[in-house]
């Protein structure tokens, strides 16, 4: 049965978001993992959104919280409050007010900052979620961005003679 639940499925909660745009899709991935995950105690678009609210603690986070609340709690006609509206709506909202609408140019930029810190694998990894985000298709282009971004060590020893692995197939 494909709605079931593992019973032996335990994810992290979410982290408390602040409101950086460099951490907001990471964020906003956590939480729908989590509720994904938990769905039985997540049955209305009002909890999912309380439950994202309630990690929206700092800086403009939690302006937008506060902001939301508000939105919802005001008074409309017959006495009714205006309400949370629904899990598709409140994304699109924290979207545009947290996540850069040019995901490209983003990815762009973090490839041309993008250096081996660590093993050429974790490296080789980073750089091919960019090149995916920034839509790269030109194979000298991307073969540029990925020797700049080695130790120098390796590039000394590649010689400039690197082949790119056919990681973009």
């Amino acid at each position: 049965r494909e709605n079931e639940r593992p019973k032996n499925l335990k994810l992290k909660e979410p982290s408390d978001f602040d409101g950086q745009q460099a951490t907001a899709r990471a964020f906003w991935l956590e939480c729908e993992l989590y509720l994904q995950a938990n769905a039985h105690q997540f049955k209305s678009d009002e909890h999912k959104i309380l439950f994202v609210l309630s990690y929206c603690k700092t800086g403009a986070a939690h302006n937008f919280r506060e902001y939301v609340v508000r939105t919802a709690n005001i008074t409309i006609a017959g006495g009714a409050k205006k309400g949370y509206g629904t899990w598709e709506e409140f994304g699109k909202d924290f979207t545009k007010s947290f996540v850069t609408s040019d995901v490209q140019g983003e990815a762009m930029c973090d490839l041309r900052r993008l250096t081996q810190i660590k093993e050429v694998d974790t490296y080789i990894q980073d750089f091919r979620v960019l090149v995916a985000r920034a839509e790269l298709t030109d194979q000298v282009t991307i073969e540029n961005f990925f020797r700049n971004g080695l130790k120098t060590q390796i590039k000394n020893t590649l010689k400039l003679q690197l082949k790119l692995p056919m990681m973009m197939e």
